[in-house]
């Protein structure tokens, strides 16, 4: 390992009325940007299409019904993106469990990054802010990542809990040793989310930089141990 940064919780850093703030300007930017998706994106999607649907009924019958299919699937489209919009913006897996949220969020991932992930079946119920933090942090790590040439070899993150103890880690290997500006860009990044996870969990990170991999390992307690596996 080349670097290792391994921070506590302390009563002077980070300021917590200050991370605070920064979490509710993140959240007010998040929505300003599906928002202007919406805008400036679906709603005049749909403003087209509901015109070309219009038109179409000036046609003749053949020309009007090839043209009615082809407006059919163009807001089979838009229904699609309707509904992923939703989920970014509240996932339906959020008040069941981490890991089913976490899966949620990862979809639309997998064609754009080498993600291997590993979640477990079975988790405790947990604070909805806790979880969302965590998915925020998870789709900001992503979208850093997606941004910088070349990209990863392989995405791996990986849920776990033994006994009281939880851990989320993601694991990002590269073919090539990436330059110290992306870690240092990543971790100013990512840094808040950090700090603030330790103030919702009481909890503990770590971040490593090897020569052609990156690490952060979150561990935080759960009030319940997870059930030990049955013996034979």
């Amino acid at each position: 390992m080349i670097c290792g940064v391994h921070r506590r919780l302390s009563p002077d850093i980070p300021d917590c009325s200050e991370l605070l703030r920064w979490w509710h300007r993140h959240q007010v930017q998040s929505l300003n940007e599906f928002s202007d998706d919406i805008r400036n994106g679906l709603l005049q999607n749909l403003f087209t299409v509901r015109r070309q649907m219009e038109l179409s009924c000036l046609t003749p019958a053949e020309a009007g019904e090839h043209c009615c299919g082809q407006h059919l699937t163009e807001l089979e489209k838009i229904y699609d993106q309707l509904e992923q919009l939703s989920s970014h913006l509240y996932s339906p897996y959020l008040e069941d469990s981490l890991p089913l949220a976490l899966e949620h969020a990862l979809q639309p991932w997998h064609s754009q990054l080498p993600l291997h992930c590993q979640l477990p079946s079975q988790w405790e119920m947990e604070p909805i802010e806790q979880n969302r933090l965590l998915i925020s942090f998870t789709q900001s790590l992503l979208t850093q990542l997606t941004q910088t040439t070349p990209q990863p070899h392989r995405c791996d993150i990986v849920l776990t809990q033994t006994g009281h103890a939880k851990q989320l880690r993601y694991q990002i290997t590269y073919d090539f040793r990436p330059a110290p500006e992306l870690w240092q860009a990543l971790s100013t990044q990512l840094d808040p989310f950090l700090k603030t996870f330790q103030i919702f969990t009481g909890g503990d990170y770590e971040q490593r930089l090897h020569p052609q991999e990156f690490d952060w390992v979150l561990d935080w307690g759960s009030s319940f141990p997870v059930p030990a596996a049955p013996s034979h």
